[in-house]
């Protein structure tokens, strides 16, 4: 087996920096990522669409509906001063 220089070198300055040898320290990286392949993928959360039981006549509407009671709540707060 052939390990790149750069790969070696961070090796060997980690078995010198805890005191192991480079087998050792070889090993536990090797060992760790292996580990950390063979960890199951957290599932994706999917959303669940409910049918609110909105009157067809407010079905598409309701950005329309939301900026007319906003206009009506900024004109009631600006009215009262």
């Amino acid at each position: 087996m052939t390990i790149e220089d750069q790969l070696a070198a961070e090796l060997e300055a980690l078995s010198f920096e805890t005191r192991r040898s480079f087998k050792a320290v070889v090993n536990e990286v090797l060992r760790a990522g292996l580990e950390s392949k063979r960890q199951k993928p957290i599932p994706r959360f999917r959303e669940q669409p409910v049918k609110m039981g909105l009157r067809r006549e407010y079905e598409g509407k309701l950005n329309q509906i939301a900026d007319e009671l906003s206009v009506e709540d900024f004109a009631v707060k600006a009215f009262r001063r």
